[in-house]
């Protein structure tokens, strides 16, 4: 009978037993089929589920897989990873990391705070700005600070009077020529306000368009009347490029 030597799978013969071999002898093949079988899966101590096509995914692998990934982990390029969603974020949440080391929240803050720190160890929280002397120019009337123009307009004061542009001027009343009345939008403290204008020509470069100096009159809280006067005598004129500011409370 032949009988090959047991060891490894590769060692096995696939002719033997032959047809002629004694059946005495098979006790011989059967142990060696157990001894080979131990000697090549020496660590199996239970039942192996992965599949065939699940085995062969290692296929041509040359060194210990862990050891490839963390060479790979090791050389991750920037911008190559996208993270995780974070669970129960909220939209205006920040991410910052706790004393752990660990992601965590700050909660979102509300409508004009600014983010805090609180030191080492503390995370950050969103709080109400220091207090503070309001420099907007929304709040210099406010403050008493008059320091810009309560109103100013420019204007076309010629065939039927056009507003430009303004601040706190609702309308124009065009009296006669080279006279009108600026309205205000919101009344001023009171009518003793300082007053300055100028006219022009803005679509003419004719002297005589534009020899006019702006005078001013009846001022009161709702309104202040403008004119245009001719430098070279005592009429009045239209211009088609007047304006006026207005400083006070």
């Amino acid at each position: 009978m032949a009988i090959e030597t047991f060891e490894y799978i590769d060692d096995l013969n696939v002719a033997n037993p032959t047809a002629t071999d004694n059946v005495s002898e098979g006790d011989d093949h059967l142990r060696g089929l157990k001894t080979t079988l131990k000697n090549t899966f020496p660590n199996v101590t239970g039942a192996i589920n992965a599949t065939e096509t699940e085995l062969n995914y290692v296929d041509g692998v040359t060194s210990a897989i862990q050891t490839q990934l963390d060479a790979k982990l090791s050389s991750v390029a920037d911008n190559s990873v996208t993270l995780a969603k974070m669970a129960a974020g909220t939209d205006g949440n920040l991410i910052t990391y706790d004393a752990s080391g660990d992601p965590a929240y700050v909660a979102t803050g509300s409508s004009g705070q600014v983010l805090t720190s609180g030191g080492t160890g503390v995370a950050p929280t969103f709080q109400t700005a220091a207090g503070g002397a309001d420099t907007s120019l929304s709040n210099l009337t406010a403050t008493g600070e008059n320091k810009v123009a309560q109103a100013w307009v420019n204007f076309n004061g010629t065939g039927t009077v056009a507003i430009r542009d303004n601040h706190n001027v609702s309308s124009l009343v065009d009296h006669e020529t080279g006279r009108w009345n600026v309205n205000f939008t919101n009344n001023l403290g009171n009518a003793n306000y300082s007053i300055s204008g100028q006219s022009g020509a803005l679509s003419s470069s004719s002297r005589a368009d534009s020899d006019a100096i702006c005078t001013f009159h009846q001022p009161s809280t709702s309104s202040v009347g403008v004119q245009a006067l001719y430098i070279h005598g005592d009429s009045r004129q239209d211009s088609d490029y007047v304006s006026c500011m207005v400083f006070g409370d």
